[in-house]
């Protein structure tokens, strides 16, 4: 089914079957009311999230505990790069590194 204009939808929107729901529009996103598809509330992903691009989080709350910030993980990070920290880290567990530890004041 192609809809060529606006589709409203005033209660709860669900699909059958495999086919994946795909947004053709191109749009950038530049900030949290821009994009090809804005959503005004909260987004609950059940399952697996893949960002092709940018990813930005415009909170910014600062963190003081492992359960309270901008960015909240729940378990591991497994970062494939570099990672660069403005502020102060605070590890409550133990620091292995494999390589060089230099400091640089």
């Amino acid at each position: 089914m192609t809809i060529g204009s606006n589709l409203i939808c005033e209660s709860a929107f669900s699909t059958i079957g495999t086919s994946p729901v795909m947004f053709s529009n191109p749009a950038q996103s530049t900030s949290t009311s821009t994009g090809s598809v804005v959503i005004a509330g909260g987004t609950g992903i059940a399952s697996h999230l893949y960002v092709g691009g940018l990813g930005v989080y415009v909170n910014t709350m600062s963190t003081t505990s492992t359960s309270y910030g901008a960015l909240i993980v729940a378990v591991g990070v497994g970062i494939g790069g570099d990672l660069n920290v403005a502020g102060n880290g605070t590890f409550d567990g133990n620091l292995t590194v494999h390589g060089n530890l230099d400091s640089a004041a």
